[in-house]
């Protein structure tokens, strides 16, 4: 007698889609999916749109410097989801001017192609930012 599989409801898993072995097209559409567009991506890889669209649809393959620079926005994604900065959070996050210590105000998608490092980097600052504001401000421990 075959076993029947229970199908069961599980809160969606935030980096589902991010795996560094999931396709080039899944990882853009999970991208667009935390709620950025085809225009940030464009800008995000140093191409147009369309261009992503077509990388999405299959019809064209991107560039080894593309898949890296993917592959950094998903590094990024993965840090700040460890802290529950998710979807359009994380969306509005690379979209938004981080100042210091990027240049000219500029933003996290278009810093990421030239200095990944610094936009993980921020990532992180972001992450304990958001944590202490979810606990209070910092706990001093006397010893």
């Amino acid at each position: 007698m075959a076993r029947r599989s229970v199908h069961r409801e599980h809160p969606a898993d935030p980096l589902d889609g991010f795996q560094p072995t999931s396709p080039t097209p899944t990882r853009l559409e999970r991208l667009l999916g935390l709620g950025l567009e085809a225009e940030d991506l464009a800008t995000a890889l140093g191409v147009t749109p369309t261009t992503v669209r077509n990388w999405i649809r299959g019809s064209a393959t991107p560039r080894r410097e593309a898949v890296r620079v993917v592959d950094d926005l998903r590094r990024v994604v993965v840090v700040l989801a460890e802290a529950r900065i998710v979807g359009s959070e994380a969306a509005e996050w690379l979209r938004s001017r981080q100042g210091d210590p990027l240049e000219d105000d500029e933003r996290p998608l278009d810093a990421i192609r030239a200095d990944p490092v610094r936009v993980l980097a921020l990532a992180h600052s972001a992450v304990l930012s958001h944590e202490e504001e979810q606990e209070g401000g910092l706990r001093l421990v006397s010893t």
